[in-house]
């Protein structure tokens, strides 16, 4: 009989550790996934920022350009900086993030795409492009 209780104990320990261990995994990993996608969301808003910022510092002149360094990725992700329209977007892996150009005084020609890394914003007349490089 004595045997048969320590031999029910060491199997419900067994159990028990294995139940708190695939909880502790799985809740580890539901909060590495929020966390992933939370600085993904923070990284794209950057973006979006330094693009803005470079649309703004660029759209005074007549004519010019303005070197913009973006960051090289979006998580662990390469991605691509479009400018369209009103809109400034930022795709990677199948997510994608759209922001408005914001409040530019005028109406202007947004276009062009470009991945991570230094870009240039070049304005002609009322037109403003996004390439990569300098």
């Amino acid at each position: 009989m004595n045997a048969q209780y320590l031999a029910l104990e060491a199997t419900l320990t067994v159990v028990f550790s294995l139940a708190v261990a695939i909880g502790v995994i799985t809740s580890f990993t539901s909060l590495r996934s929020s966390v992933e996608g939370s600085v993904a969301d923070t990284e794209a808003e950057i973006i979006q920022s330094e693009l803005r910022s470079g649309i703004n510092r660029v759209k005074g002149a007549d004519s010019g350009s303005v070197v913009v360094d973006l960051p090289d990725s979006l998580g662990d992700s390469q991605y691509t900086a479009t400018i369209s329209g009103d809109v400034l977007r930022v795709s990677s892996d199948g997510s994608q993030y759209s922001y408005s150009s914001g409040q530019l005084g005028e109406t202007y020609d947004l276009s062009g795409s470009a991945p991570g890394g230094t870009v240039t914003l070049s304005k002609t007349g009322n037109s403003i492009r996004l390439a990569s490089g300098r």
